[in-house]
């Protein structure tokens, strides 16, 4: 076979980032296999007598030789590997005929066109232990990932409107009350906000607003064992609750009586006579029955 030189003037080696490949392993092998399991012998004379130990290492891009750029050769096809110094794989080429070993690194580059990183490497003739291929594969792709786990990302600042990314602490710090509802304005594009009258008299009744109606999770309970005619009692449910009394035939007439303070009082029912009491305290507000009043029955929606 005809006697090859490896590259003209010297080989040159770039490593995954491009720059040129410092303290960095070079392995020529049988063509088709794995140099690092099958070398053969390289040289760095034409006549074949100075055998170059393997691994090669390289200073500034270049396999070196007592601290300069050397020329190599083989008198056979050869299969490549190259390692930078953190014995990541730069690249692999399964047969060499004397091409530049940068060419080839470009062309190991360009992965974009294949479904995974060990296909592209089988496209284009290479191949990598399957831990390497591993930590390639694991990448998440550019277009439309599938993420599992909790991934994060970095939260906007407030009032960003752009493409970026919204975190739920970013969708958090965003949302309104739902007394308001940010809409477009149909005849611009300002926005604006509705208030919760506007929305009320849309017929649109936020979820707190609701939960604040009478006979929305209350039920009537008789508390008569526990009220006393003449005692202030507290409404301390955070919701209104309606009271309702009955009075006996006996009875005189007193008033239902509701006070924000406990001390100036509101009179919002009267009867006697076997009459009845109705009457609604709002959330920490007092309610009482005048004393004197003789009563059958004492019944709160709360």
């Amino acid at each position: 076979m005809a006697l090859r030189q490896l590259d003209q003037p010297f080989p040159t080696f770039t490593d995954l980032d491009g720059s040129p490949l410092d303290a960095g392993y070079v392995y020529f092998g049988v063509e088709n296999d794995n140099p690092e399991t099958a070398p053969i012998t390289v040289y760095y004379d034409a006549a074949l007598t100075q055998a170059a130990a393997q691994p090669l290492r390289t200073s500034n891009g270049y396999v070196v030789r007592n601290g300069a750029p050397a020329v190599l050769y083989a008198d056979v096809a050869y299969s490549l590997t190259v390692r930078n110094k953190t014995q990541a794989l730069v690249f692999y080429s399964q047969s060499g005929d004397g091409l530049s070993p940068g060419g080839a690194l470009v062309a190991a580059n360009n992965l974009s066109d294949v479904a995974s990183a060990s296909a592209s490497l089988v496209n284009l003739g290479l191949t990598a232990t399957a831990a390497e291929l591993n930590q390639i594969n694991d990448k998440a792709p550019l277009a439309s990932p599938a993420l599992t786990g909790t991934p994060t990302a970095p939260t906007a600042a407030g009032g960003t409107n752009t493409t970026q990314l919204a975190t739920a602490a970013f969708v958090q710090q965003e949302t309104p009350e739902l007394t308001q509802l940010e809409v477009e304005n149909p005849a611009s594009t300002v926005f604006g906000q509705v208030s919760g009258e506007r929305l009320s008299q849309a017929g649109v009744v936020s979820f707190t607003a609701q939960e604040q109606q009478i006979g929305v999770g209350q039920t009537w309970q008789d508390v008569f064992g526990s009220r006393v005619v003449g005692t202030s009692y507290q409404n301390t449910t955070g919701k209104p609750i309606m009271v309702a009394i009955e009075m006996t035939p006996t009875a005189t007439g007193e008033s239902l009586q509701v006070s924000v303070d406990n001390s100036t009082w509101i009179n919002i029912g009267r009867g006697s006579n076997a009459g009845n009491y109705y009457g609604i305290a709002p959330p920490s507000w007092y309610y009482r029955l005048e004393s004197g009043a003789d009563i059958a029955t004492w019944a709160e929606l709360r």
